[in-house]
């Protein structure tokens, strides 16, 4: 089973993908929830503004569940050979709007509002805007074209140190791809194998 942790708008655009696609999934958020077992779950999907000191994170880390982020769904999901990823510290909304106007039949999504699974679809050239959040459980990730506008000492209050941020901006190694399904258990297992086998 796949637990959706945080039910922002990143997330909700996953439910959407696997109400689309008859993924099992179970959703928990802090506002609408007061506990949460995790009994029978193998991958929890986590939503960008959680902080790791959370119960759920501390206990699926000592069962050895992994945790990822949106992006890393989508980077393993989505067709990438047309797509550009944006990070850094100040500067990648105003960039990736840029880069929108400038190249043709393009689309702009990511941390800049759009959120990742609305557009999993789309066929036009995509720009994704990447925060150190998002980064964070991604692993094993790297689009064609990959931009870091600059990285300053920000963000800590998360991360902890200057170290953990930056390695977060900087997650983006090999280049790793699921083929689409359009069966229920095959797509399901893809999800949770491909995970296993390609994040530490």
């Amino acid at each position: 089973m796949i637990l959706l942790f945080g039910m922002g708008k990143s997330n909700n655009s996953i439910l959407n993908y696997f109400k689309q696609n008859n993924i099992k999934y179970i959703t928990y958020d802090d506002n609408y929830n007061k506990c949460c077992s995790l009994d029978n779950i193998k991958l929890i999907i986590k939503s960008n503004g959680i902080n790791n000191d959370h119960y759920i994170i501390k206990e699926a880390k000592k069962k050895n569940i992994k945790i990822i982020s949106d992006l890393q769904l989508y980077f393993l999901l989505s067709n990438n050979n047309n797509q550009i990823l944006v990070t850094g510290s100040n500067g990648k909304t105003t960039t990736v709007s840029i880069l929108e106007k400038c190249l043709f039949n393009s689309i702009a999504i990511g941390n800049n509002g759009n959120a990742l699974f609305d557009y999993i679809n789309d066929k036009r050239f995509k720009i994704v805007e990447a925060s150190s959040f998002m980064l964070e459980y991604a692993n094993n990730i790297n689009f064609k074209f990959n931009i870091i506008t600059n990285i300053y000492n920000t963000h800590l209050e998360h991360h902890k140190s200057y170290i953990k941020y930056l390695k977060a901006k900087l997650r983006r190694k090999s280049q790793l791809k699921l083929q689409e399904s359009h069966y229920r258990e095959q797509l399901y297992n893809k999800i949770i194998n491909t995970v296993y086998r390609c994040t530490p």
